[in-house]
């Protein structure tokens, strides 16, 4: 199934092996889906450094690094392997995600 992968706060990773960003992936079917990926090393960073003694995130993905070839990489093999459902939350429609009403799935921008 074809699909597009939109940052909704933009793509803004500092350090690829110590960082997280959300993610919404588009399908063709114009369903939404959101995932928030992170990289083992941020997941640490994060435990360390909050005030629990544990980490947990809702539609996390762990992934090698937090690069654009990764996540690509990252989402096609989820998406192939049908697993999209049960690892990420649909969020709804284009039309329930985007501001405009009238977005198709050929408007949006893809991330590469």
């Amino acid at each position: 199934m074809n699909f597009k992968i939109i940052f909704p706060a933009g793509y803004n990773v500092t350090d690829p092996d110590n960082d997280n960003i959300d993610v919404n992936i588009v399908l063709e079917n114009r369903k939404v889906f959101f995932a928030t990926i992170f990289t083992l090393e941020n997941v640490r960073y994060l435990l360390n450094e909050g005030p629990e003694s544990y980490f947990w995130a809702t539609d996390m993905i762990i992934a090698k690094n937090a690069t654009k070839p990764e996540i690509k990489k990252v989402i096609t093999e989820i998406v192939n392997e049908g697993h999209l459902g049960h690892i990420c939350s649909e969020i709804g429609h284009i039309e329930d995600v985007f501001p405009d009403p009238k977005t198709q799935y050929m408007d949006i921008e893809d991330m590469t």
